[in-house]
């Protein structure tokens, strides 16, 4: 497929794929995730010059993509819509990652025109990719990073600037999420054992092994370093509050794994006739499918994620998918009429069941129904406008609410809050990264305002320092209930009753 008569081919497929992509986005256009703005305020704060923070002062690591907040801050600095520049960022990352991919294709020799095209719908047709080029968080670019540093690690053995530019872009995976080391040790290791079609370490092996490493080490040390000095502790405070070393979490993360291997049963089953093909003697796939392994125990121990569409499998979705299509040219290589019919009908069932799970699947209802961050964008701007910029609120989403009203915000899940995260008592919940939280602890704050639950408030407690805060007798001596009417939400928090002024001015909305 690398003559000139194929051009026109690749132009029709590439022009089709990209209508079957741009219905994706349109059909998740109304999801942005809220957590997104947590990012977005460490941002803004570092392009203001008030340091890499959360609240002005306070020296927390409450993110894990450093190289994500790094961008959206030169944004701050430009000018540009943020947000809208995060979406836009993230489409075309998962672009770039549909292109990576169908170089690896177009690289098989003799590939036809009509697998090719098939296993491209196959690639775009996938939904995760859509849901998460929409969110507005890092997850594509930690995609497109990934597989570029896994492909371009399967060509250093005869390239060094392979090797160096492998190197650098785990460097920046690793920096865009902590993960991203994952696949450097791997990489690293696949480096070391495998010479050209056989597993030998070799003097050659050896040497490239050493340059690998040192790349990464020269170029990530000294940003560890500076973590290290800036935030004061070796991982960042997100992962105090999100990871617990418990047999509930590894349940709970095998769950999660099952749930994503029942929703890609054709993926699944796929990969297992790659074990019955050519192509499970190659090494390449060997290394797809051991970065793969790993990184699908990581998901587990941690116990999953909270997130529709699969965001901790989304990184590794490229590569499982071109073991996909490298087990699908093994079978179709074997020839025989049945076998290639096979599998077409095979790929076009495929797409057309990625497709048909858009209304259906559970995860994709949540994301219709999903409007945290949209209640936080109106309720945040209306407390911007009608409480005094000196306000403290305590709530759960500190996504949208503190980004748009620029308050001080107490996060009562920890995640920007180094108390919590490090001294709470952790509840199991089905729920990841919501199951800690320390109500005493909110209310010697003393905040203005406390929110329950969502960004629109609740009177029920939801959360573990929701539950805390409504048994204790002085929350309830101390805080009054409001309803307030803010666009179409009714917007239930309960404000500190000496907080004269902030109470003064709710109670003329309160219902």
């Amino acid at each position: 497929m690398t003559n000139c008569s194929t051009r026109k081919h690749l132009i029709w497929i590439s022009i089709a794929a990209g209508l079957v992509f741009s219905y994706l986005l349109y059909h998740f256009r109304m999801w942005f995730l809220d957590d997104s703005f947590i990012s977005m305020r460490y941002a803004r704060n570092l392009a203001l010059g008030n340091g890499l923070v959360f609240n002005i002062g306070e020296w927390v690591e409450g993110y894990t993509n450093f190289l994500w907040v790094a961008l959206m801050s030169l944004a701050f600095k430009l000018g540009l819509n943020v947000p809208l520049m995060a979406r836009v960022s993230g489409i075309a990352l998962a672009v770039f990652v549909f292109a990576e991919m169908s170089w690896y294709l177009l690289k098989k020799s003799g590939l036809p025109h009509v697998l090719f095209a098939f296993m491209i719908f196959v690639f775009v047709s996938q939904g995760a990719f859509a849901v998460w080029a929409n969110s507005g968080m890092e997850t594509m670019l930690f995609t497109f990073l990934l597989t570029s540093s896994v492909l371009l690690t399967t060509q250093s053995s005869d390239n060094l600037w392979c090797l160096f530019f492998a190197g650098v872009g785990f460097v920046l995976a690793t920096l865009t999420r902590p993960d991203g080391m994952i696949g450097f040790v791997l990489s690293a290791f696949f480096i070391l054992i495998c010479d050209t079609h056989e597993y030998r370490v070799s003097k050659q092996n050896t040497l490239r092994f050493i340059c690998f490493v040192l790349t990464f080490a020269v170029l990530y040390t000294p940003y560890f370093i500076w973590r290290y000095n800036y935030f004061g502790w070796l991982f960042p405070n997100t992962f105090y509050a999100k990871v617990a070393h418990s047999s509930y979490h590894i349940i709970r993360g095998g769950k999660y794994a099952l749930s994503f291997m029942i929703d890609h049963w054709f993926l699944v089953a796929g990969l297992a006739g790659i074990f019955f093909s050519a192509a499970k003697k190659s090494l390449l796939i060997h290394y797809f499918m051991l970065i793969i392994s790993v990184y699908t125990m990581y998901i587990i121990y941690i116990g999953g994620d909270v997130f529709p569409a699969y965001r901790f499998f989304t990184p590794i979705l490229p590569l499982l998918y071109l073991c996909f299509a490298e087990g699908i040219i093994s079978l179709w290589n074997m020839d025989g009429t049945f076998t290639r019919k096979f599998i077409v009908i095979a790929l076009i069932l495929c797409v057309f069941v990625q497709m048909i799970q858009l209304p259906f699947r559970e995860d994709y209802k949540r994301i219709y129904a999903d409007n945290v961050s949209e209640a936080g964008r109106k309720i945040g701007l209306w407390l911007r406008k009608n409480v005094p910029s000196s306000t403290v609120i305590a709530l759960n989403p500190v996504g949208a609410i503190p980004y748009f009203s620029r308050l001080y915000a107490i996060d009562m899940l920890g995640l920007t809050d180094e108390y919590i995260a490090h001294h709470s008592s952790r509840v199991n919940s089905i729920l990841p990264g919501h199951e800690i939280g320390d109500g005493s602890y909110v209310l010697s704050r003393q905040p203005d305002i406390i929110i329950f639950d969502g960004p629109w408030g609740d009177v029920t407690p939801l959360f573990k320092g929701d539950c805390e805060l409504a048994a204790k007798d002085r929350f309830w001596e101390e805080y009054e209930l409001m309803n307030i009417p803010v666009d179409r939400f009714i917007f239930q928090c309960f404000v500190r009753k000496q907080s004269r002024l902030v109470r003064e001015r709710l109670s003329r909305f309160s219902m």
